[in-house]
Order: C-alpha cells, then structure tokens, then sequence
C-alpha cells in the first residue's frame, strides 16, 4: 500500500497529511506512530507505522462475559455505547454462492473501543490466532478494536524529519501489513475463466479497494469479473472502515444490489440500525440476522423494495403496503422475517395472524434457535 508524502513533511504533521489535515479533536497535536521491531538480540530488523484501527485480538474471557452483560441488560447510553460503527464479514460458508455481507458493531467500554462479533467458522476445527477454538456458528465474541501495524518498506528512503539516517528520496510511504487484516473474505472470481486466480477482479480486492469486482471497467479485466463478489463502493468497505475515523454512524442500510440473500446474524447487536431496505432480488434471511434491532414496521414500496423500520413511512404515497409488527406478535426475538420477504400481500400475513389470533393460535414464526 502507497500513501504519498511530501519529502519535507514533519514527523508531528506527517499523521494529519495522512488523515486529510483533519484533527480529531481541537486540541489534539498530531503523533506520527512508528516504532521500532527488535529481533531476540535487540537488533532493529524494521520499522512499523501504526494507522487506522480495525478488529484485533479477542478479548479475555472476563472481559468479554462483562460486555455481553451490559449489551444484554440494554445499558447501551450508560455503560456500553453503541458507536453505531460496523465492520464488514462474510456471512457466507458454502461454496458457489453470492457474497452475502455480515456486520460487526462498534462499542465503547470505558473509553475503549470494542466490536461484538458473531462466530460463522466454515469447520469445527477452526482456531484463533491463540490457540483457541472458534465455537459454533453463532458464538459471541468480543474483540478489541486495535491500531493497523504496516511495515516500512521504504525506511532508508524516508526524510529525516521521519529518519534521522533517511535519505529523503521516499515521495511516499511503501507499506505492507504486519499481520493480516482480515479472513473470512472470499476470493470469488469467476470460477469458470481461464485465470480463475486473478487478484484484480477478486472479491477480497473488491472489499479492501472499495470497488464493484462484478463490474470491472478500469484497473481490472473486464472480461473475467467475478460474477459472485460483492459491491463495496459503498460505506462497507476497508478503506472506509479502517481508515475513516471521522466516519458517521450508521442508522439506515440498503442491501447492495449483488447480494442475494440475507446470512445468518448478519445485523445481529447493530443496535443503532433503525432501517433496513431490501431490493426485490433478496430470496432469504437468516436467523437471527436482525437480532437487536427494534423495527415496529414493514412496508413494501412501489419500487418493490420491502423496508423494516422503527418508524412508520414518511411518504406513505409511494408505499403500497404498511403493517404494524407488534400486531403479529409480541416479541420479535426468533421472528422469522421470511414470512414476510417470500409473500406477495403483507396484509395476507397481518391478516392470518389476526384470524389465528382469535382462535388462541400463533402464525409459526418462530424458526429454531
């Protein structure tokens, strides 16, 4: 990874040319974080620049069980604040499927921040990068949320004002990550060219490049694109989320056109969604995806995108069906939201419910847990 840099630029302001001049705080002076790595003898074998943040280590178990306490008794302004942040997955395990995007959120405890992932391991036997065991699909864990270490390649190059011994021939900083980023990410060309292995029209470049790997018109091959990799052009992205640190929260999400399907606990703890739209070509959701989310309201507009909401429509002209939640069942904790993305008339269900009602039965709505 490039980031250009003026060769006279200083240390103390070389971080805020890196962040578009921007402070985070008026007060704030702006560190400019390399550190040394020293071999077992002490020896300096390279230098680090820490920017950006992006999920890191777990959590210890104590900590992790105090979160999820505090996440699940709802003190969410008090305790644990919900940035409204969220780090994209794939929620997608088997094979030959469209990508199919999963969503972390951002917490802050005390000043730290946090992310609450959801497990979605592909076997049994997968393992984190200590050691232990990944759990089932569907396993909480609790993840700090840590600085992105990148390897100067270019140390000898850089200004004095950076290196002392530098030559000041570096116009840029020539990065590599220390560690890896992020799994999970699927490579999904499309598997039926003739260079089936090709980076620039991957997903996982997609993903880290904030491009439309379907649609590759520039800086890729527009013969072979991959048919199944997803649409980060949006706000889901690594650029975005790793290195947008003035970045809004989000309240409202549209699945991308390229997604089909809604994965298990894709928005499981966004609490801070209060709107999702869906386009027509969604065919599934998941369990638990939207598990934490109050929606009140689904309604279908005329476009043909079918809408959850906290709210009703503001322009109910341009909605052809509108039906309350609560009024089909009193809790929304294992609700199976396809009863209302696989029918034709939201009021067919509303309305079956009402009847079943009446005679002390329940719609099944409940999928198993």
């Amino acid at each position: 990874m490039h980031y250009n840099l003026p060769s006279n630029i200083s240390a103390r302001s070389a971080l805020g040319f890196l962040n578009g001049g921007k402070k985070q705080t008026d007060n704030e002076d702006f560190e400019f974080d390399v550190r040394e790595v020293k071999n077992e003898y002490g020896k300096v074998i390279y230098h680090t620049l820490h920017i950006g943040e992006y999920l890191g280590t777990k959590v210890n178990e104590d900590l992790s069980n105090t979160l999820e306490l505090l996440y699940n008794r709802g003190n969410l302004n008090q305790d644990l604040r919900a940035t409204g942040l969220l780090y994209t997955g794939n929620g997608q395990k088997q094979e030959y499927k469209d990508f199919a995007g999963k969503y972390s959120p951002q917490f802050e405890y005390k000043g730290i921040k946090y992310a609450r992932v959801i497990s979605n391991p592909n076997g049994d036997d997968i393992i984190y990068s200590d050691g232990t065991i990944s759990g089932k699909a569907g396993t909480i864990r609790w993840v700090n949320v840590e600085p992105i270490s990148f390897v100067i390649r270019n140390w000898d190059e850089m200004p004095k004002s950076i290196n002392p011994n530098g030559n000041g021939k570096a116009k840029y900083f020539d990065l590599r990550a220390e560690e890896a980023i992020i799994a999970n990410i699927p490579f999904y060309p499309n598997e039926d060219d003739e260079n089936s292995t090709m980076w620039q029209n991957s997903t996982v470049r997609g993903f880290f490049n904030g491009i439309d790997v379907r649609n590759i018109t520039t800086n890729g091959n527009p013969k072979f694109t991959a048919s199944r990799g997803g649409n980060f052009t949006g706000e889901c992205n690594f650029l975005n989320e790793a290195f947008n640190l003035a970045r809004e929260p989000i309240v409202e999400f549209t699945i991308p056109e390229s997604e089909t399907e809604i994965p298990d606990d894709a928005f499981n703890g966004c609490v801070t969604i209060n709107k999702i739209t869906i386009h027509s070509g969604v065919k599934s959701i998941g369990k638990r995806a939207f598990e934490g989310l109050n929606f009140k309201y689904a309604y279908k507009l005329n476009s043909g995108e079918l809408v959850f909401d906290t709210q009703p429509p503001k322009e109910q002209e341009k909605c052809t069906e509108i039906i309350e939640l609560g009024k089909l069942t009193k809790s929304l904790v294992g609700f199976d939201y396809n009863i209302l993305l696989q029918t034709e008339s939201l009021e067919d269900i509303y309305k079956l419910s009402e009847m079943l009602n009446k005679n002390k039965f329940s719609i099944p709505y409940i999928y198993r847990m």
